[in-house]
C-alpha cells in the first residue's frame, strides 16, 4: 500500500577498511554545517558523569557541539526547560535562562574543566506543547519510555546549540569502540535528513503497532516492502528478516512477515536534520503522533511538510541484511534491544574484532571503550 498522507503537511582496523565504505555515502562538500551531538539520558544524571566525560574528551576541540538531553519520566516540571552545566568533575550548575544559551559554557575550550550543557525535560514540560489526544493515547498504551520522539522535538525547539543543521542523538547505553569522531566524520558529507540503522516494515506483528491510533493509520496510509524510501535499500525488510528479529512480534511464535506497515528503525543512534526535527515538531503540534522506533522515520518517509524539491532522505548506516558482512559500523551480535555487551576491561572492548563498532546495550565502564 502506498503512502497516503492527506496533509500539508566489522572489523575496522586499517584506513583501507574505511575506504571500502566510501560508496555508501554522498561525496558532497561539508560546507561547514554545524553538527550537534546529544547524549540521551534518564534516571540519575550523576551516574552518567563518566559517559559525559568520555564524549567531552573525544569531542573537545572538534566541530561537534556536545550536550545532554536528560529526561525525567515523572510529573515534576523543570520550569522553562531548566538547563545545567556539567563539568569534568561532575559538579553541576543551574542556568536560569528562559531558553538555553549554549554560548555561556566552555565547550571546546582548552581548559581542563570542560562544561557540557544539559537540557532537563520532564513529561510535564512536554505536556505544555504536544500532549494532544493521539500522543496521550500512545503514551498510555506503551509508556513514555516507548514513545519519546516528543523529547527530541522539545530539544530542537528549546535547546538547539547555534541552530545546528544536523543532530546526532545517542542513547546512554550505546557505546562506540574507539574515537567516536571517526564515525561522525565519516557521515559529515552525507546530507540525508535521517541517518540511522535497521530500517524495516513493521505491521500488525509489531507489538507497538496497535498503539498507533487507528485514525492516524487511516489518515497516513502505510508503506510496502517495495517502497523506495531508504536510499541505500532496494527493498525494505520486515521485522522477521535479519537479526534482532525474535522479540518484536506479539508472540514468540513464528508469524508471517508484514508486507505493509510503518517505517521501523533502531533509534539507539540517529542523526536528524533540522528540517526533519521541524517536521516532527509540526506533526506533534498538529496531534499527529505515534510510538518511537517508527514515528520520526515515518514522518520523513511520508514527506510530511517536505516539498517535492526538498524531499526528506533516509540512509541506513547498518542495514539488517548486511550485519554479518565485514566492515559494518555495528556489532552483529550486540546491536539489538535485548542484547548485552559487558566487557571486563579495555582489552576486551578494544579487541580487533570489536574496534570501530557500536554496541547496545552496554553498562560497563565507559572508559573501556576509549580505544586509542
Amino acid at each position: 500500500m502506498g503512502i497516503g498522507w492527506i496533509l500539508l503537511l566489522q572489523s575496522l582496523v586499517t584506513c583501507a577498511s574505511l575506504d571500502i565504505r566510501a560508496d555508501a555515502i554522498s561525496q558532497k562538500e561539508d560546507n561547514g554545517l554545524k553538527t550537534a551531538v546529544v547524549i540521551r539520558t534518564c534516571g540519575k544524571l550523576s551516574e552518567k558523569q563518566s559517559l559525559i566525560s568520555l564524549y567531552a574528551r573525544q569531542l573537545q576541540g572538534t566541530k561537534y557541539q556536545l550536550s545532554v538531553l536528560h529526561v525525567d519520566d515523572g510529573k515534576q516540571s523543570f520550569q522553562n526547560m531548566t538547563a545545567m552545566l556539567v563539568d569534568a568533575s561532575g559538579d553541576t550548575q543551574h542556568v536560569e535562562n528562559e531558553h538555553w544559551n549554549f554560548k555561556a559554557n566552555k565547550f571546546g575550550s582548552s581548559t581542563a574543566q570542560t562544561e557540557v550543557p544539559v537540557c532537563m525535560v520532564s513529561q510535564a514540560d512536554v505536556a505544555q506543547y504536544y500532549m494532544g489526544y493521539n500522543l496521550k493515547a500512545t503514551v498510555k498504551r506503551v509508556t513514555t519510555h516507548s514513545a519519546h520522539d516528543q523529547f527530541l522535538a522539545v530539544w530542537y525547539r528549546h535547546c538547539n546549540p547555534s541552530d545546528a543543521t544536523f543532530v546526532w542523538f545517542v542513547e546512554s547505553d550505546a557505546r562506540f569502540t574507539g574515537q567516536v569522531t571517526d564515525f561522525f566524520d565519516y557521515y559529515s558529507k552525507e546530507r540525508a535528513d535521517l541517518v540511522s540503522t535497521g530500517f524495516r516494515i513493521a505491521g500488525p506483528s509489531w507489538w507497538k503497532y496497535k498503539a498507533i491510533p487507528q485514525r492516524m493509520l487511516e489518515r497516513m496510509g502505510t508503506l510496502s516492502r517495495s517502497s523506495s524510501v531508504v536510499k541505500n535499500l532496494h527493498d525494505l525488510p520486515s521485522l522477521r528478516d535479519g537479526n534482532c528479529n525474535d522479540i518484536w512480534s506479539e508472540t514468540k511464535d513464528q508469524v508471517e512477515p508484514d508486507d505493509d506497515g510503518v517505517l521501523f528503525f533502531q533509534d539507539h543512534v540517529l542523526r536528524a536534520s533540522n528540517k526533519l526535527l521541524a517536521a516532527l515538531h509540526t506533526s506533534l503540534s498538529a496531534d499527529i503522533a505515534g510510538p518511537s522506533e517508527s514515528w520520526i522515520a515515518h514522518v520523513c518517509a511520508s514527506q510530511l511538510t517536505f516539498s517535492e524539491g526538498s524531499r526528506c532522505e533516509i540512509l541506513d548506516f547498518a542495514p539488517v541484511m548486511d550485519r554479518t558482512l565485514m566492515n559494518q559500523w555495528v556489532s552483529s551480535e550486540h546491536w539489538c534491544w535485548d542484547t548485552h555487551f559487558s566487557p571486563s576491561g579495555q582489552e576486551e572492548a578494544c579487541s580487533p574484532e570489536n574496534r570501530h563498532k557500536w554496541f547496545h546495550k552496554v553498562e560497563s565502564e565507559p572508559d573501556y571503550f576509549d580505544c586509542k
